[in-house]
């Protein structure tokens, strides 16, 4: 990479995925909370909105999980109420598939910022 796109580049840790977990994914679901999961494989708690950060740290603390902050997209919405999901409560690393970009030359796994 050049010194341009290293600047460019904003990611707090990308993984490109695997050529079997690429074919898993349809082009309209990428980016989206429906391609938004934990490293683990365990349910993720998704809270946005009115004092989100207080509900994820409380969800947290009762679950002894840890909590992400989507700095991923702005794409990532509860399909009920579109409304932005701001932070992941999760025991491990959350992740987002996403497309590719100018960044990104193939879909990969943009993880969420933990707090």
């Amino acid at each position: 990479m050049t010194a341009v796109v290293d600047r460019l580049h904003t990611c707090y840790r990308c993984v490109p995925l695997s050529p079997s977990e690429e074919g898993a994914f349809a082009p309209g679901t990428l980016d989206r909370l429906e391609a938004t999961f934990a490293e683990g494989g365990e349910t993720v708690s998704f809270v946005g909105g009115y004092s989100a950060r207080e509900i994820a740290l409380r969800r947290a603390r009762e679950t002894h999980a840890l909590v992400y902050a989507n700095t991923v997209s702005a794409n990532v919405r509860r399909a009920d109420t579109g409304i932005l999901v701001e932070y992941a409560v999760a025991p491990s690393p959350v992740y987002t598939v996403r497309g590719a970009d100018p960044r990104h030359p193939a879909p990969h796994r943009a993880y969420w910022t933990p707090l």
